[in-house]
C-alpha cells in the first residue's frame, strides 16, 4: 500500500488545488532571473514588483536593517537595499517573505505550526551562516533552501491529516523522520518538498537540495551535491537548538563540520552562537515567536544537564573527546553540577584554581562560562580523566563572547598535555 501511496501522494502535491500556488510577488521576482536585461533594468523592475505589494516593502527594510544582514548603516529604501546587498539577495528575500506570509496562515489540526516555523527559521539562519563560513557562491540560495526544505511536512500534513500528526508524535527526532515517513507513506517530506518545488517551477539550485537535504549523496552534480550537503548539515545545526537532549547531535555536528567541511570545533562553536543571534533577528522579521530555542547557550546547558562528559581516549596522544550515550555509564564523568576547576598558566608557572561553568568538551576544544572576560591567547590547565588518573590538558583561549550580566562564553582549543612531573596543578 505504501509503495503505491508514495507516487500518488507526490502527484497530489504537484496538482492538488488544496495547496497554494507560489505567491505572485515571489513568482514575478524569480522570473527576473530568466530575463536577459541590464542590472539597472532588473533593479528597477524588482523595485516596481515590491512597490505593488504594500506589505513586502516594509518587511524587506525591516529585514535588511536587522542584525541578520549585519549592515553597518541604516538602509532607507528598497533601491538602497539592492545597492548594498545585491540584486540576488533582495530577490531571494522577497521570495522568502512572500512564501512565509502565505504559509504561516496554514493551520492543520494536530500539526505544531509554531515548532515547524522555529525549525525553518533556525535552519535558514544556519544555512546562510554555513554558506558564509565556507564562502559558497550560493549564500542567498542556501538561506531560501533552509527556509523551504521542510515544507513537505506541511503539505503531507494538509493531505494526510491526523494520520501524519500521529506519525510526527511517534517520531520526535527530525533526523529519523524520513525513514518513518517512507515506511508509512512510501515517500517522505524531502521528496514532498521536491514535488512542491516542481509545482512552483523553482530552479535546480533550489529544487535539488530541497529534495535531497536528507540524502545529499544521491545528487550526481558536484555543485548541487555540495549545496545539498551544506543544507543537510544546517538541518542538523537546527536540531542542536531544538532537541531537549542535544548532546549526541552536537557531537555529530562538530564531527561532520570538521571532517567534511574542515571547520574546527572552535569555529563551529562561534558560528553556532551567531546562528542563535541571527535566528532571533530573522524570527522577528517573519513574525515567529522567539524563545530559549534560539539560544546556543541554552542548548549547551541542556547538553550539560544531559551528562556531557569527557574522557581522554584519543590514540596518538591524550586529548578530550565526547562519550556516546551508550558508553556513559563506563565513563568517568566531569562534575555533574556543571562546574569545573581551571588553573591559569603563565609560562611554566601554574596559578590557583578558578571555579567556572562547564558547557561542553570535544576532541579539540572546550566551552566554559566565566565571570569577567579572558584575553585571547590566555592558557589554562584542566585535569581530565584518563583511566584511573587525572591528566592535565593545556588549553588556549580562542574567543571570548559576552553573555550579559558580567558573564562570558569562552572557547578554548587543546594545545598540549603536561607530563605529571611538569605539572604544578
Amino acid at each position: 500500500e505504501s509503495q503505491f501511496m508514495g507516487p500518488a501522494l507526490l502527484q497530489e502535491i504537484r496538482e492538488s488545488p488544496k495547496l497554494p500556488a507560489l505567491p505572485d510577488v515571489a513568482l514575478r521576482a524569480l522570473e527576473l532571473t530568466e530575463q536577459n536585461r541590464s542590472t539597472t533594468s532588473l533593479q528597477k523592475a524588482l523595485c516596481q514588483i515590491i512597490s505593488l505589494d504594500a506589505e513586502i516593502g516594509p518587511k524587506v527594510l525591516l529585514a535588511v536593517n536587522s542584525g541578520f544582514y549585519k549592515n553597518s548603516r541604516t538602509i532607507t529604501d528598497v533601491d538602497d537595499a539592492i545597492n548594498v546587498l545585491g540584486l540576488r539577495a533582495v530577490q531571494i528575500l522577497v521570495v522568502a517573505l512572500s512564501v512565509a506570509r502565505a504559509m504561516l496562515g496554514q493551520k492543520v489540526a494536530g500539526f505544531d505550526s509554531e515548532a515547524f516555523w522555529k525549525r525553518n527559521i533556525l535552519t535558514a539562519a544556519a544555512a546562510r551562516a554555513l554558506a558564509e563560513t565556507l564562502r559558497s557562491p550560493h549564500i542567498d540560495a542556501c538561506f531560501l533552501i533552509g527556509l523551504l526544505m521542510d515544507m513537505g511536512m506541511l503539505w503531507i500534513s494538509q493531505l494526510q491529516g491526523p494520520a501524519y500528526a500521529e506519525l510526527l508524535a511517534r517520531t520526535p527526532e527530525h533526523e529519523k523522520l524520513c525513514a518513518a515517513e517512507f515506511a508509512a507513506l512510501g515517500t517522505n517530506h524531502a521528496e514532498a518538498a521536491g514535488a512542491l518545488a516542481q509545482r512552483w517551477k523553482l530552479s535546480a539550485i533550489l529544487r535539488v537540495p530541497m529534495t535531497a537535504h536528507h540524502d545529499p549523496a544521491s545528487v550526481k552534480s558536484d555543485s548541487l551535491r555540495s549545496v545539498s550537503e551544506l543544507v543537510c548539515l544546517a538541518g542538523r545545526l537546527a536540531d542542536v537548538f531544538l532537541l531537549d537532549r542535544p548532546t549526541e547531535t552536537l557531537c555529530e555536528v562538530r564531527r561532520i563540520a570538521h571532517e567534511q567541511f574542515k571547520i574546527s570545533q572552535i569555529k563551529a562553536d562561534a558560528m553556532l552562537c551567531g546562528v542563535g543571534r541571527s535566528a532571533r533577528d530573522l524570527a522577528t522579521v517573519f513574525d515567529v515567536g522567539v524563545d530559549e530555542h534560539f539560544s546556543y547557550e541554552a542548548a549547551l546547558e541542556r547538553a550539560a544537564d544531559d551528562n556531557f562528559v569527557a574522557e581522554t581516549t584519543m590514540p596518538g596522544g591524550i586529548l578530550p573527546t565526547a562519550i556516546a550515550p551508550s558508553e556513559r555509564r563506563r565513563a568517568k564523568r566531569i562534575s555533574r553540577d556543571g562546574f569545573i576547576s581551571i588553573y591559569p598558566r603563565h609560562g611554566r608557572a601554574v596559578g590557583s584554581p578558578l571555579r567556572v561553568g562547564f558547557n561542553d568538551v570535544s576532541a579539540v576544544g572546550i566551552g566554559l562560562k566565566i565571570v569577567g572576560p579572558m584575553t585571547g591567547g590566555t592558557e589554562f590547565i584542566i585535569k581530565l580523566p584518563h583511566g584511573d588518573k587525572l591528566v592535565p590538558v593545556i588549553y588556549k583561549v580562542v574567543h571570548c563572547l559576552p553573555l550579559g550580566k558580567g558573564y562570558y562564553r569562552i572557547g578554548a582549543e587543546v594545545i598540549g598535555v603536561l607530563r605529571e612531573n611538569h605539572s604544578q596543578a
